[in-house]
Parts: structure tokens; sequence; C-alpha cells
């Protein structure tokens, strides 16, 4: 009889510990969605800014060896829409240390200046440190006349990143307004972006997500990173994390927070 009340003990001690860790939850703690977002967000920030330097200041047709890249642009008697070419070559080390490939088509449907004119930036053969890069990105100029601010709508469809873990897939739909650096058409280093909007995507692991803008996003031309704003993150299946970028320092990390547990995450 002792023996069998000992047994019943145990077996309830043991149900008991197997319901705990049932009832325990799972430490949430998946970055992956936030570092492949980051990734694909300032790759894509290079290709609007880059093709809006180089639309403003198109002046007709020319070859010109700027950096590393050579730039092919219609006459100036061309009827529009025109086509313009970025040409990084079979390797472009870019001032960001990022290494690039292929080009950048450009179509232009109207003076960039001017209210409602679009751009069309499509990659073809584009790589980035090896990686493949998809995508289409569109702009339209929003700017209203006598304003002191530039603002564009920026979508992005069909992007894609191939990395040797997997594929990184990407979409946005976003707000730039251009703060500061349009008066210097050959200059990048002062240029200040704002970005607000929405994005989804699939990170490398190939699980979904979905991304809002909280505070803007800061893209600084004297800076290769993020500079500050903060998102909210939804990975599929898990909780919304909030992703910080900063305070406007010049570094490639961002905080991840997830249920008031902080996360650094190297942006790439």
């Amino acid at each position: 009889m002792l023996r069998n009340h000992r047994n019943l003990y145990f077996t309830l001690a043991f149900a008991g510990l197997a319901l705990a860790a049932c009832n325990k939850e799972e430490v949430d703690s998946e970055t992956q969605s936030a570092t492949d977002n980051s990734m694909a967000e300032t790759e894509f920030a290079m290709v609007f800014s880059t093709s809006n330097n180089i639309v403003i200041r198109e002046p007709g047709t020319k070859k010109i060896l700027n950096e590393c890249y050579t730039i092919t642009a219609p006459d100036t008697t061309d009827p529009w829409p025109r086509v313009l070419t970025i040409d990084f070559g079979t390797g472009c080390l870019g001032d960001d240390g990022r290494l690039r490939s292929g080009q950048i088509k450009v179509t232009i449907t109207g003076p960039w200046n001017e209210y409602k004119s679009q751009i069309t930036a499509e990659l073809v053969n584009y790589y980035v440190n090896l990686q493949k890069h998809t995508g289409t990105l569109t702009a339209i100029n929003q700017t209203a006349p006598g304003a002191n601010t530039r603002t564009f709508d920026i979508n992005v469809d069909n992007a894609s990143i191939v990395t040797d873990q997997g594929t990184i897939q990407w979409e946005s739909s976003r707000t730039i307004e251009w703060l500061s650096g349009f008066d210097t058409d050959t200059v990048k280093t002062d240029d200040i972006f704002e970005v607000t909007g929405s994005a989804n995507g699939t990170n490398r692991k190939g699980k979904t997500y979905e991304v809002k803008v909280t505070s803007p996003i800061r893209m600084d031309g004297s800076c290769d990173w993020i500079t500050s704003g903060v998102l909210e993150l939804t990975p599929e299946g898990l909780s919304t994390r909030t992703v910080d970028f900063g305070d406007k320092t010049c570094d490639n990390k961002a905080t991840v927070t997830i249920k008031g547990k902080s996360y650094e995450i190297t942006m790439q």
C-alpha cells in the first residue's frame, strides 16, 4: 500500500512539472525580421537617393564617371518619358563600403521638379555585396508650389534580396519628406530625408511580417545607416515589437524591444 501511495505521489509530481512546462510561455526573441527589414529599407533608400540626385541634375546626353559608376542620359530634346541608366559595371565600391554591380534603369515622365512628375527605378542584374537584389521603386513628386521641403510618395514592389540563408521579400508604401540638401544638386552628404508609411515582407527564414512607422525614419546623407526613427514590426504568429534606430547617432545598430525585453541588432 505504501508503494502504491509513493507511485501515486511521483506520478502527480511529474504530471505537475509537465503541466508547468506546457503553461510556461516560450520566450519570443525573434529579431531576424527586423534585421532583414532594415536591410531592405537601407538599400532602397539608396536607390531613391541616387536616382533622385541624378535626375535633378540630368542635363542631356552624357556619359559621366561619377565615383565608380557610369550615368548614361538621354538628350534634352528627346520626348518624355525619358530613360537614363546608372551602371555600376562588374564591381563598384561605394562610399558606404558596399560593393555593387549591375544597373538601375530610371524612367522619368517629365521634369522632376514639377508637381506629379514620376520616376520609376528598376533594378537590372543588380547585386550588393554579391547578393542579388530585384524590385521596382516608383516615386511621385507631391511637392506643393512654394513648399519649404520636398515631398514624394514612394512605392517599392516585388523586391527581393537573395542571401545564403534564404530569400528576403519586401514591399512598401511610403511618403518621403526631403528636409534639406535640395539646393546643392551635386552634394549628397547634406541630404536629410524622413520616411513614414508601411511595409510588409518575408524574412530569409520564410516568416512573413508587417511594418508600420510610428516615428519618422531619418536618412542622413552623411551616414550609411538609418540614424533615427521607430517602427512597429509584427512577425507572423508573434507579438508586435518595436524597432528603434536611435538618436541620430551614425552607427549600424538598432534596438528591438519585445514584451519589455530589448535586443541589439546590427544593420547590414
